[in-house]
């Protein structure tokens, strides 16, 4: 038979008591905990409660394309001379993206040299310390430029979106006052998102997929707001309603100046990446 000391016996009882002071809790409705006793329950998984479950996808392809509609702006900005400080205009003849490559003609074979310095602006380092590669890579045949989205920067735009879609899916269910979502990444672009005791997957699947982007556009001072509002807009530009009596409507470069924020990246939130529910459903407990 085993014998325990008197230490021994009141170091078991306490480890005991600890654990039931923290476990009572747990056979009352949450809001009929008696004073005194811990707030905090135990959270029961699916098996036990039931709840919701949604396999989300990530929409990377979107957020790729975003980016390299921003670069093409940036592309117009630096042949302009406009991102250099310099007054002298490259002409080009042909701008066209296809994908995720961009191919532009310079006009003048001479200014060939000057454009490809400008554009090298464009390419950046990947990464906090750049030991991830680069955003694109720039090559030239005579006086066609081509610049491409490297493989390196695609992974590493993609798993980003992924990763800030994570953080904002949290904070959209958190802030329905749900207890402990488990939210996980699967396979490359989609996540799997458990909300234990909560069986309306559909309002929770409605509370995800809001859509939300924030841009910042430059404005446009030299067009006229009575030319804009007869539909007499420069290309590229675009008319946006104000909440200023003076000036209800301002003109915008069409082009954002920093890339589109959609609910997961700082001008991020990829944002743009907005995960989109592929597949959802409601487990009854057990």
């Amino acid at each position: 038979m085993l014998q325990f000391n008197r230490w021994q016996t009141g170091f078991i009882l306490l480890i005991v008591a600890f654990g039931a002071y923290f476990t009572v809790p747990n056979f009352f409705p949450a809001d009929k905990i008696p004073p005194g006793l811990p707030k905090s329950q135990l959270t029961l998984g699916l098996d036990l409660q039931g709840g919701s479950y949604l396999l989300l996808e990530v929409d990377t392809d979107k957020v790729l394309a975003d980016r390299m509609s921003n670069l093409l702006g940036d592309i117009r900005t630096a042949l302009r001379g406009a991102s250099s400080g310099s007054r002298d205009r490259i002409t080009y003849a042909d701008l066209e993206r296809q994908g995720n490559t961009i191919t532009v003609r310079i006009r003048d074979e001479a200014e060939v040299d000057e454009a490809l310095d400008r554009l090298r602006d464009l390419s950046q380092p990947l990464g906090a310390f750049g030991g991830l590669g680069r955003n694109i890579a720039i090559r030239n045949d005579g006086t066609l430029i081509t610049l491409e989205m490297t493989p390196e920067a695609e992974q590493f735009y993609a798993a980003n979106a992924v990763q800030d879609s994570i953080e904002v899916v949290r904070r959209r269910i958190d802030a329905m006052g749900t207890k402990e979502p488990l939210i996980q990444k699967s396979g490359e672009n989609r996540l799997v998102v458990q909300v234990p005791g909560d069986s309306d997957s559909e309002a929770l699947k409605n509370v995800i997929n809001r859509t939300g982007q924030l841009s910042f556009h430059m404005v446009d001072p030299s067009v006229s707001l009575a030319d804009a509002q007869r539909g007499l807009l420069p290309p590229r530009r675009i008319m946006l309603p104000t909440d200023d009596d003076p000036s209800p409507y301002l003109v915008l470069e069409e082009n954002p100046l920093i890339p589109a924020v959609s609910g997961m990246r700082r001008a991020r939130m990829s944002a743009s990446a907005l995960p989109s529910c592929s597949m959802s459903g409601s487990f009854p407990p057990r």
